[in-house]
């Protein structure tokens, strides 16, 4: 919960709560009065819940250094078109669980053209860091960013040839 919703929130149940103790505690019916104050209370807890359930929801995806070692491939949904296609077929990099980040170009025959291996370091939010010489490969001379959604993340590396370059990984059933 944010502090805007607490700054109305507890306000406002403590009003209302206090208003119908007095009515309770003033009324010769104090049945109906402790029905209402009830009802009052249960509806505001309801309302808690609920906004804790879609806060839980809304969450973006925590990325784990579990999470991490893997194949990744360009996105081609986050820019689609023949860019975006001939980057498909031409990059995509490798993560393994030893912390060694392998990343390879490709020709137009899907072959391995190049290969980068590089040592890597990695923190418990997903953020990966390359140690690599001053001079390497364009896509490589930037530390990519790691950007989170609600149900998956995906990296982009800088190029000043292509610009960003989205990379997500791929799931194991997936073409590598």
């Amino acid at each position: 919960m944010g502090f805007g919703f607490n700054l109305i929130f507890f306000p406002f149940l403590l009003f209302f709560s206090i208003c119908f103790l007095f009515l309770f505690l003033l009324s010769n019916n104090k049945k109906t009065h402790l029905k209402q104050l009830l009802y009052v209370l249960s509806f505001l807890l309801f309302l808690f819940v609920i906004i804790l359930i879609i806060g839980k929801i809304n969450q973006k995806k925590r990325v784990y250094p579990k999470d991490i070692p893997g194949k990744y491939k360009i996105d081609r949904s986050q820019f689609a078109g023949k860019n975006a296609d001939w980057q498909y077929d031409h990059f995509k990099f490798e993560i393994t669980e030893k912390d060694s980040f392998i990343f390879y170009v490709l020709n137009d025959n899907s072959k391995i053209v190049k290969t980068f291996r590089y040592k890597m370091q990695t923190n418990n939010g997903g953020i990966f860091y390359i140690h690599k010489p001053d001079s390497c490969y364009h896509v490589l001379e930037k530390q990519p960013t790691l950007y989170r959604n609600r149900f998956s993340y995906y990296y982009v590396f800088e190029s000043y040839l292509y610009g960003n370059m989205f990379f997500r990984k791929k799931k194991w059933h997936e073409r590598f």
